[in-house]
């Protein structure tokens, strides 16, 4: 074997392995509220927003909530940033982010949307009253 198909191999990899780690190391895995109170690393957590506890500090331009995970454990959070659209009508919001100091600090929170298809059967041209369906 020549000697540079050997370090052509050792750097493939050495390239593959780094890749692996990095790829390990971006990836932030979905985890319950309990979970996430005890992981020292960056975690997804998903749930509800209580919206009676939504305080926006306008100055900052921080937004503090309670996320309520399915189990129904409560979980502080802390998002120094705007609020995003359609925050307070979104049926589930996923924070990523780290606990610390009895709160979770979100580095970015994802709104999960309603179904923007709700309600198309009622609204589609075929159902609009007007002229039968058999004369279009």
């Amino acid at each position: 074997m020549r000697k540079s198909h050997v370090i052509g191999g050792i750097l493939i990899l050495g390239f593959l392995g780094l890749g692996a780690g990095a790829f390990q190391s971006a990836a932030t895995r979905y985890v319950s509220v309990e979970e996430a109170r005890h992981s020292p690393r960056t975690v997804q957590v998903k749930g509800r927003v209580e919206k009676e506890s939504i305080r926006v500090d306008p100055k900052t331009l921080s937004l503090r909530f309670d996320l309520v995970d399915d189990a129904g454990d409560r979980l502080p959070v802390t998002y120094a940033g705007a609020e995003p659209g359609g925050f307070r009508q979104a049926p589930a919001v996923v924070a990523v982010g780290r606990y610390e100091g009895g709160v979770f600090i979100a580095q970015s929170l994802l709104v999960k949307c309603p179904s923007k298809y709700e309600g198309v059967a009622e609204s589609h041209p075929e159902n609009l009253p007007g002229e039968p369906k058999e004369a279009r």
